[in-house]
């Protein structure tokens, strides 16, 4: 019988792997088991809290052409205020990075550290950037959600 202190410890990318497997089953789960999609949207947007993200966001591109800000969840139960007050505020789409830079290119970005720079020159209204802020809003991956290779 094997000893247990003879098992070596798992490998980073082993790790890394059981990671995405559990994130994919989590979200599998969750896609299967509600037809309401106010729910799953919400559930999709906590799937990131506490394993890569402190809060996150969930646009969608309406018939029409306009981005509906669907979901703000912050890991800090604390900011739910903040960030019900930060959903009100739709994305720019003039500008040049972000939301509306993966609807039109339909590729995801990661912007590793915001400066402040670009938070600052990020809204029109300064009041989402002080929410931004609030919230910790210091990196960013934007990643359209595609079907049938439309962008949702």
């Amino acid at each position: 019988m094997p000893d247990i202190d003879q098992h070596r410890p798992l490998t980073a990318a082993e790790d890394d792997a059981g990671w995405r497997l559990r994130l994919l089953a989590d979200a599998g789960v969750l896609l299967s088991n509600s037809l309401e999609w106010k729910s799953t949207v919400a559930g999709v947007a906590r799937l990131a809290l506490g394993r890569f993200a402190d809060w996150t966001i969930v646009d969608h591109l309406d018939d029409g052409g306009r981005v509906r800000r669907l979901a703000v969840q912050h890991a800090d139960t604390t900011l739910a205020p903040v960030a019900a007050e930060y959903a009100r505020y739709a994305p720019d789409a003039s500008r040049p990075s972000g939301v509306w830079l993966a609807l039109r290119t339909g590729r995801s970005q990661l912007v590793a550290r915001v400066p402040a720079p670009l938070l600052d020159e990020a809204a029109k209204n300064q009041r989402p950037v002080a929410l931004a802020r609030e919230l910790g809003h210091s990196s960013f991956i934007v990643a359209p959600l595609t079907a049938r290779e439309r962008i949702l």
